[in-house]
């Protein structure tokens, strides 16, 4: 009987070995841990409240890295406002909580509290998405420590998009050695809030702008590849990123391959992205678009000699040969051409999941 199965032979730099991955970066170290009693008190000290009138219901995992404390609390609400979601029967409201510690002093500071807990099904919108920014901003006001002139609103949108239940807000403040980033979220059916911080200091200073960054992309990466249709769409700061080797700044610059604004696979849109030391200027990634050195025939045949050869028994029809740039499969990411094989026969090839892949 014919069993016709897909082989895929991946050929780099005219030698077949087996394929290797690179390694996935390694999260960041939790924080230690803190005393529940010590979270309390600093969720307290953040709503103006007596830490009595807050009881822990239980403690759980944090979900964001620089937090030491994560739990579920009830609590009074401080004022009549909507920011506190429903009260039950005891006049309680319930809020998520994660407390983290602020670098060199390690005093604590709050890390999320959200009123807004997953559970409760939204209800018709009470609340127009324009009065998101108005409502985000006193609440900052009345409760964020951090706040002052020099945060400003730098994210603004609905959630979902179209009919949104939510209003999303994010705000920030950028120095050399600090960065401040705030989130405040809105229930448009009941106006309960979603609060997060990260507060960072002791940063490395970036040596090299914005503009800087553009242009060494431009100028040592672009223009290396002048046949590739690549569009400018961004540049983007990444803080203490596991692309530096030293956990310092990068930025990183994205260009566009197809239609704006098109999905990937189906509109044929790629987004790429050249990340670059903020501190040296040095290229720490970026896609290698060196076009192959072997030819589709030179490919075939070295596929062939190397591979085919050992398996003479076997019936294997070549259906499709494709270059692929930038390849993982490559040691240096760079150009790979793909052979796919129809198998019409049962042998000693040794295929148990249908491909086979080696490069």
């Amino acid at each position: 009987m014919l069993v016709a199965r897909w082989i895929i032979c991946l050929l780099t730099v005219g030698v077949l070995e087996a394929a290797a991955c690179p390694a996935a970066p390694q999260p960041a170290a939790p924080q230690p841990s803190m005393p529940a009693q010590e979270a309390l008190a600093t969720l307290a000290e953040f709503l103006h409240i007596d830490v009595a009138d807050i009881t822990l219901v239980r403690e759980g995992q944090t979900g964001r890295s620089e937090a030491a404390f994560g739990g579920l609390v009830r609590h009074k609400p401080p004022t009549d406002g909507p920011w506190w979601g429903p009260p039950d029967a005891a006049g309680l409201v319930e809020c998520r909580l994660e407390v983290g510690r602020e670098r060199g002093t390690g005093k604590p500071y709050v890390v999320l509290a959200d009123w807004a807990i997953v559970g409760r099904s939204f209800g018709t919108p009470a609340i127009s998405l324009e009065a998101v920014p108005d409502l985000a901003r006193a609440f900052l006001e009345a409760y964020c420590p951090y706040l002052d002139d020099s945060v400003k609103m730098t994210y603004f949108k609905g959630f979902p998009d179209g009919e949104s239940d939510v209003g999303m807000t994010g705000w920030t403040r950028e120095t050399a050695t600090t960065s401040l980033w705030i989130q405040a979220d809105v229930r448009l059916d009941d106006g309960s809030i979603s609060y997060g911080c990260r507060y960072r200091t002791g940063l490395t200073p970036a040596a090299i702008t914005e503009d800087q960054a553009r242009q060494i992309a431009e100028e040592q990466w672009r223009a290396k590849y002048p046949e590739q249709e690549l569009v400018y769409e961004k540049t983007s700061k990444l803080l203490e990123s596991e692309f530096s080797p030293t956990r310092g700044p990068v930025w990183m610059v994205t260009y566009r391959h197809g239609p704006e604004g098109g999905r990937t696979r189906e509109g044929g849109t790629e987004h790429v992205d050249v990340v670059i030391d903020a501190v040296t200027g040095e290229i720490l990634r970026a896609p290698n678009y060196t076009p192959p050195k072997l030819t589709r025939e030179e490919a075939q045949r070295i596929c062939a000699e190397q591979w085919l050869a050992k398996w003479p028994d076997e019936k294997l029809e070549l259906v499709s040969s494709v270059v692929g740039l930038d390849r993982p499969e490559s040691p240096s990411h760079g150009p790979v051409w793909v052979l796919s094989f129809k198998r019409t026969t049962e042998g000693a090839l040794p295929v148990s999941s249908g491909d086979r892949r080696v490069a």
